[in-house]
């Protein structure tokens, strides 16, 4: 059985970063990898592994923070099959998770838009993405940037399920379109 959850979510303001932090727990009887990093190609062939979380409202009226690996572009023709990479968590282990971002949050949708502008929002919510492994994920162990991952095949997207959970907050502003 595959059960991943989320705990103790918590944020706190630290002068020009918001850092998140929470716990992740593998209550299944099966491995899953946390997909919360995404795999850049830096200049001159290196790669770099980020947390790059998207951010954006939510339809509760909340800031959403999303790390999981992003839908892939219908009917996009890649080069090469996308390939995701994602931590493993054991059948039984718990990790603790942390997230620093600049303030003001910037909602991924309106980029570097000259209007935006700020709202308020009463809540922060963090959607984790989590695969179960499976054999089609053909999983390899690699180490990038000093930290073993495990390189996923593309059955990682149609395998994602999401963790979630929630805080109340003191007031989370965010620059939005809207």
């Amino acid at each position: 059985m595959f059960q991943v959850a989320m705990q103790g979510l918590r944020y706190e303001l630290r002068g020009a970063l918001m850092v998140v932090s929470w716990r992740l727990h593998n209550r299944g009887d099966v491995a899953a990898y946390v997909t919360d990093r995404v795999a850049r190609v830096e200049v001159g062939g290196q790669v770099a592994v980020v947390r790059a979380p998207t951010v954006r409202v939510g339809g509760a009226g909340d800031v959403v923070l999303r790390c999981a690996l992003a839908p892939l572009r219908a009917g996009a023709r890649p080069i090469a099959p996308p390939v995701a990479y994602g931590r493993r968590l054991d059948a039984g282990q718990e990790e603790a998770l942390r997230l620093e971002l600049p303030l003001p949050l910037r909602d991924s949708a309106s980029g570097d838009a000259p209007d935006a502008r700020t709202r308020v929002f009463a809540a922060l919510s963090l959607e984790v993405g989590v695969v179960p492994d499976d054999p089609s994920l053909h999983a390899t162990e690699r180490a990038l940037d000093g930290a073993p991952l495990w390189r996923l095949t593309a059955a990682a997207w149609r395998l994602q399920q999401t963790v979630r959970a929630s805080v109340a907050g003191a007031g989370f502003r965010l620059l939005c379109d809207g």
